[in-house]
């Protein structure tokens, strides 16, 4: 386990305070959305297993899992967990055959404190158009709602959206990599409202894979 002090979270933060004054989201407007791929983390002691799930919008299935299985060697530290599981998420993604047309990441992306969260990080490194998608909001005030979407507003800037579907929880959408805020309702559409399958199932594929270790 990486020992952690003031100064290393000082050079984290200094990190994606670098990270997010570059050009990361110009904009990604696909005519379609036909595959998507879900990668989450679970852990069990210092055991982690990512799972990256390959989605077929289309055909509603999953195409292909590829899991990968390595130690937990940082701790959570709320606004600095990608160096915590963006290597993990790397490595499992980098592990399919096939290529995902849109990585959809369980963390933040500009929806966070210093505007570079996890999903930053992953897409930036693997060069993929990539959303964020958290289960709870980090930081920002939810304005109103507008056809299950109400923008995430930070320093008076929209950073993301609530999304809150017919049936389901909310969830918390915002750029990772390419996709800019703009983008977002339309790419929530062509991909649905309800919160990603091809997240749930990573998630459960991970959360069985790490018990199994």
């Amino acid at each position: 386990m990486v020992k952690v002090d003031s100064s290393f979270t000082q050079f984290l933060e200094r990190l994606q305070q670098v990270i997010a004054r570059l050009d990361l989201f110009p904009g990604w407007r696909p005519r379609k959305v036909r595959t998507l791929c879900g990668v989450d983390v679970s852990y069990q002691d210092r055991k982690a297993v990512a799972a990256a799930v390959l989605w077929s919008v289309e055909e509603g299935k999953i195409v292909e899992i590829s899991q990968y299985r390595g130690e937990v060697s940082f701790p959570y530290i709320p606004g600095y967990l990608f160096f915590r599981e963006a290597p993990l998420m790397i490595a499992a993604v980098k592990q399919l055959r096939l290529e995902p047309q849109l990585l959809l990441v369980d963390g933040h992306g500009l929806a966070h404190p210093r505007g570079a969260g996890l999903a930053v990080f992953v897409g930036l490194l693997l060069g993929r158009p990539t959303l964020g998608m958290a289960k709870s909001l980090l930081v920002g005030r939810i304005g109103p709602q507008k056809n299950s979407l109400a923008p995430i507003s930070l320093k008076g800037k929209t950073v993301g959206f609530q999304v809150s579907p017919a049936i389901g929880r909310n969830y918390y959408v915002s750029p990772g990599y390419l996709v800019s805020v703009p983008d977002l309702p339309r790419i929530t559409r062509m991909i649905g409202s309800s919160y990603p399958e091809a997240l749930k199932e990573a998630h459960r594929i991970s959360k069985v894979a790490v018990k199994s270790s």
